[in-house]
């Protein structure tokens, strides 16, 4: 009894899920927040160069990339590695014709490559003296009312405590302004289109006026300065083009046990995972028009629009008169058109 109580419920959910993804569903797609990065997934990241600072950046820039988790990144070692057997190093490819281009993204398996430069980080003393200022000290006694009694008041957790007495005493006082500002240019070429197709020139500032005195030990340091301002303007730039959020409607193809399976992740926006079983689908069912527009819708969520085009477009080879298909393909050519267009 229990287990046709089971069945019941599974054949409940599968009919719901059919009606759900028969009217389309509202679903979360993730985009780049910058146009320029559009259809860069695969994203190499040449050196940092520049100020000896660079190091630094470099670092700084790797770890916050990865953080967000939407690229897939090729530096360092591996990224010298796949270059080192065409003898090519990161200053000429820039200035390569289209065709070199493409061949480079091959060999380095990218859509794209970083490259960031450290113009300058330089600090500065814009001033450094004493001065004379007037400042409330105690005199080490409290305040007392008409009957000679210590008058309380509540400090700034509500706790009552002796009040003060305080008198007007001129002091030497130290001081420094400091300044402190960075330059970084990041730049993006892009193997398919054989483009530079963005460029971002950012400059943070720093500035104290810093009082020196029996805190003079908490004053930060020419290197922590520094590294702030290193921090800041990466974490400026990733935050551009991380990735964004949007809700879409779009209908999730069903029917058979492996698709089902997948549009239950993508129902909960656990595109991966829907990706997963909609891999294995195609395995089962490599002449199915629906697992390839599947594969698509999943690729598109994912931010990968190369993967999605092409899945969309096996879909509609099979399924010609499929209007659904063929306005996936129109939605992924809209956006290849605004990022080109921007440039």
């Amino acid at each position: 009894m229990q287990n046709r109580d089971c069945w019941s419920i599974i054949v409940a959910g599968l009919f719901l899920l059919m009606i759900a993804c028969a009217g389309g569903a509202q679903l979360m797609f993730q985009h780049p927040g910058q146009i320029s990065f559009a259809g860069i997934k695969r994203l190499a990241v040449a050196p940092v160069t520049g100020a000896k600072q660079a190091l630094q950046l470099e670092q700084s820039l790797l770890e916050e990339l990865e953080a967000i988790d939407f690229y897939h990144l090729v530096y360092g070692k591996e990224l010298s590695s796949r270059l080192e057997p065409h003898q090519m190093n990161y200053r000429t490819i820039a200035g390569l014709d289209s065709q070199s281009l493409a061949e480079i993204g091959e060999w380095l398996k990218a859509d794209g490559i970083l490259f960031t430069d450290l113009k300058s980080l330089e600090m500065e003393f814009e001033a450094q003296g004493s001065e004379q200022i007037e400042k409330k000290v105690w005199t080490g006694e409290y305040e007392r009312n008409q009957f000679g009694e210590i008058i309380e008041e509540e400090d700034s957790s509500g706790v009552k405590i002796k009040k003060k007495k305080l008198k007007l005493k001129i002091l030497d006082q130290n001081f420094q302004i400091r300044k402190a500002t960075i330059e970084v240019i990041f730049r993006l070429v892009e193997f398919r289109s054989a483009m530079t197709v963005g460029i971002w020139d950012k400059v943070e500032h720093y500035i104290d006026n810093t009082v020196i005195g029996n805190q003079s030990e908490i004053l930060q340091d020419e290197q922590q300065i520094k590294q702030e301002l290193v921090e800041r303007v990466v974490s400026e730039f990733v935050a551009e083009i991380a990735p964004r959020s949007q809700s879409v409607k779009r209908r999730i193809e069903t029917g058979f046990a492996e698709i089902d399976s997948g549009a239950v992740y993508a129902h909960k926006n656990n595109w991966k995972h829907a990706l997963s079983w909609w891999e294995k689908a195609e395995q089962a069912h490599p002449s199915s028009a629906k697992v390839y527009y599947n594969q698509g819708l999943a690729y598109e969520a994912l931010g990968d629009y190369k993967s999605a085009e092409l899945h969309y477009l096996k879909a509609t080879l099979i399924d010609v008169e499929n209007k659904q298909y063929q306005k996936a393909i129109d939605n992924i050519k809209k956006i290849w058109l605004e990022k080109y267009q921007s440039n």
